[in-house]
Order: structure tokens, then C-alpha cells, then sequence
């Protein structure tokens, strides 16, 4: 039987799922603080909240190897896929909590920033307000970093109103945006598409800031 090309996100996934099999867990790298050099550049990897190494109910003493693990491997930081949030799944939110307060009692430098996806991005003020004052939270500019996948949630028409959503709180918006035709491969003519949006989106910001310095 012929099998089905692996969907672009699920095949990341698998991609991360591998690591822990192909590197020894002995591995170790000498990783500069975080905040040592401003001009380094900052490793995140994508962390499925919905899938702790720990199970349903992973504590924060279960989340700490996982950051341990990570960090040996030369990475600064996770960013927490949320596929809900209270209203919605309320154990995202709880375990999201367990993974800053985990990341909070290390003795190294491990920032954290939520990536909303689907029903999450029902609850943007929230999971604002509820991150943004933590230890691990990651801040660009002064903000704390937020990043969403796709438009999904409560029926986003395009990528703008969701950024628009996103920004209100004060926020570093950093979105993964697709064109109509989703994960597969695109032609040059959709990638141009989503650059366009994001172009105009940095235009946007970028305006706003030289309005509040005049």
C-alpha cells in the first residue's frame, strides 16, 4: 500500500520526537548565558504542551530533565504549542505554569514563550496576562514574546486580524503564517504572499514607533 506524504507540521514533530534517540542523553555543549551576548543568536525549539515526556500529569520536578536535555543540546528556550487554553482545555494553562515555574528553578538562563494555536488564540489577553510578569517568560524590546500558529480560534479572517489581536496586549508578536494552500510546498508566487503580509505588518510597527518618538 502506497503511504501518504507526512503533513509539514506532524513530520517536525516526528523530527523532535527522534532526537532524544539519535543523541546520547550524555551529550553536553558549552552554551554562553543567554544574556551574556546580545548579538548571539537564540536557539527555540517547538515543545508540544499537549505531549510532556512526563504524561498527563507531569509535575514541574518531571519538566526539568526535559529542559536539562535541551539546553546540553545547545538550546536557549521552548516555545509552548497551546491548542487551547482555560476556557477551552483548561490543562493547558495548568501545565503551562508547571513548565515557567520548572524553568524558573533552574540554575541556568531557559526562556519560554507561548505559541497559541487554534482555540488558544480565543484567549490572547490571558495568556498574556498571565505569562508576562514569570521569570522564563522571553522578552524582545521590553515585550513578552507571543507567537501563534495560523489564524484559528475564534474565526480569524486573515492573518492581519490576528496579528492586530495579538499585538493589543503590548506584545513581540512573532507568527507562523501559510497561504490557502496550507503545508505543502508552495510555488514562489504563495511564499510571496506571506512575505507580503509580514511586510506590511513590520511597516505597520515600524511607523507606530517613529509616531511615539515624535
Amino acid at each position: 500500500m502506497t503511504s501518504s506524504p507526512i503533513p509539514g507540521r506532524r513530520r517536525f514533530m516526528l523530527a523532535c520526537l527522534s532526537l532524544s534517540c539519535t543523541v546520547p542523553l550524555t551529550a553536553s555543549a558549552t552554551i554562553p548565558p543567554l544574556a551574556a551576548d546580545n548579538t548571539r543568536k537564540h536557539v527555540f525549539a517547538h515543545y508540544m504542551v499537549a505531549w510532556p515526556r512526563g504524561g498527563p500529569q507531569a509535575t514541574v520536578a518531571s519538566y526539568q530533565p526535559e529542559f536539562r536535555n535541551a539546553h546540553a543540546r545547545g538550546i536557549d528556550g521552548f516555545a509552548l504549542n497551546c491548542g487551547g487554553w482555560d476556557a477551552s482545555e483548561p490543562h493547558y494553562k495548568r501545565r503551562v505554569l508547571r513548565l515557567y515555574d520548572a524553568a524558573a528553578s533552574l540554575d541556568f538562563d531557559f526562556k519560554l514563550f507561548v505559541s497559541t494555536d487554534g482555540r488558544a488564540q480565543d484567549e490572547l489577553k490571558d495568556i498574556v496576562a498571565t505569562t508576562r510578569g514569570l521569570k522564563a517568560q522571553l522578552h524582545v524590546d521590553g515585550k513578552p514574546v507571543l507567537s501563534a500558529y495560523a489564524a484559528g480560534g475564534k474565526g480569524f479572517t486573515d492573518s492581519t486580524a490576528l496579528a492586530s489581536e495579538a499585538e493589543s496586549p503590548g506584545t513581540f508578536f512573532v507568527p507562523h503564517f501559510f497561504p490557502a494552500t496550507g503545508e505543502r510546498q508552495i510555488s514562489a508566487r504563495e511564499a510571496a504572499q506571506s512575505r507580503n503580509v509580514l511586510a506590511v505588518r513590520t511597516v505597520i510597527s515600524t511607523s507606530a514607533r517613529r509616531v511615539r518618538r515624535t
